[in-house]
């Protein structure tokens, strides 16, 4: 296989890419669009500008309470019209990538050198994955280990052992990318890179206690689910269908209530004590327990290190009442992302920020990555 069509679409999060000027994070959602603007200036991450725009006034006879994946052209023109709104004014981007439009596994290979694993990565990733290599765009980095063993290692008159490591493959289709980076650049932007959201938001949260954690995106149309380790690497990822936009057809039709009416009830009142919808979202999120109980057994079987905290993120994360069940559900601490917080930014919007922070980290995180951060 020709090695350049192995294309680096992710970046350990450790590693820097120098860059000077502004640079933005582009976070295309099911409801939504998000960006966020970042400089360095004196060796700070200075916020420049973000927002966010809803996709609801471009989606023509969409039902409110769902998610729709408009053509390019409508998205692009919605991105246009937010860089516009908020003056963003840097072309070059980073722009995320769906989890559910990526494939992702842990396996186990030698220790190589790189050239070696260009050429060993795409053969195991065609085992796993049901499509050709050719159509596919192909990252892979190691997952960090205590041991600090190398390369197979030559002793007299005994067999060579082979050291093997854990390395985390992603891939995403061709076709995936292509369409995200035709919004971006009918939207006057230049695409830097594409990063799967995972790593975008694992990012944001990076500065935060070096203990394995779980990390919760409630978004629209689904919940992601992240296992990070004390690195704050990914090791293991689910996408769980069940979101904020399932949680409201639920209250309609319990309620017998309109999109509109049944989202309002939703964000107003969600889970908090005395919450009329209670009963009808608590057991609507219970497929996440059981998804996320199997990413804990499989965490204790991949090291001793448990799970010490959640974080979650999204949309989602506002609902009143829900940081309290997730904390009772897991018998964890939790706590909403603080993506902004290594940024500065005027002291005005320092309430506003801390309160935007779990639903712009992905956008934030391609942003940090974009300035080497």
């Amino acid at each position: 296989m020709d090695t350049h069509t192995v294309s680096k679409i992710i970046k350990k999060i450790s590693d820097v890419i120098p860059y000077t000027g502004s640079f933005v994070g582009v976070d295309i959602g099911s409801s939504s669009i998000k960006i966020v603007q970042l400089s360095m200036i004196d060796n700070d991450i200075v916020l420049e500008t973000y927002g966010e725009i809803s996709n609801t006034p471009y989606d023509v006879g969409q039902d409110p309470g769902k998610t729709s994946d408009a053509n390019p052209a409508i998205r692009s023109a919605e991105l246009s019209d937010l860089l516009h709104e908020v003056d963003a004014q840097s072309r070059r981007c980073g722009v995320a990538v769906p989890l559910s439009e990526s494939f992702i596994n842990v396996i186990d290979l030698p220790k190589r050198d790189p050239e070696q694993m260009l050429r060993l990565v795409p053969s195991e990733v065609q085992k796993f994955i049901p499509i050709s290599v050719d159509k596919l765009m192909i990252d892979w980095y190691p997952v960090k280990e205590e041991e600090s063993s190398v390369f197979d290692v030559l002793v007299p008159n005994k067999q060579t052992e082979a050291h093997f490591q854990k390395v985390i493959v992603v891939a995403v289709n061709n076709d995936s990318a292509y369409r995200l980076g035709q919004i971006a650049k009918d939207s006057r932007l230049t695409p830097a890179f594409f990063e799967i959201e995972m790593f975008s938001a694992a990012r944001a949260c990076i500065h935060t206690t070096e203990t394995p954690a779980l990390l919760l995106d409630l978004g629209a149309s689904s919940t992601k689910a992240y296992i990070l380790n004390e690195h704050r690497v990914p090791v293991d990822a689910r996408v769980i269908p069940v979101g904020g936009a399932s949680l409201t057809q639920e209250i309609g039709k319990a309620r017998s209530l309109d999109s509109l009416v049944a989202e309002r009830v939703k964000c107003e009142h969600g889970l908090s004590a005395g919450s009329e919808v209670r009963t009808v979202i608590e057991p609507a999120l219970a497929p996440i327990w059981t998804y996320v109980e199997q990413m804990f057994e499989e965490q204790k079987k991949r090291e001793s290190k448990p799970i010490e905290r959640v974080f979650l993120a999204g949309g989602g994360s506002y609902m009143p009442g829900i940081v309290e069940l997730v904390a009772s559900k897991l018998s964890l601490p939790v706590e909403l992302i603080r993506a902004f917080d290594r940024t500065k930014g005027p002291i005005i919007l320092e309430h506003a920020l801390r309160e935007d922070g779990p639903r712009f980290a992905v956008a934030v995180g391609l942003a940090l990555r974009g300035l080497g951060r």
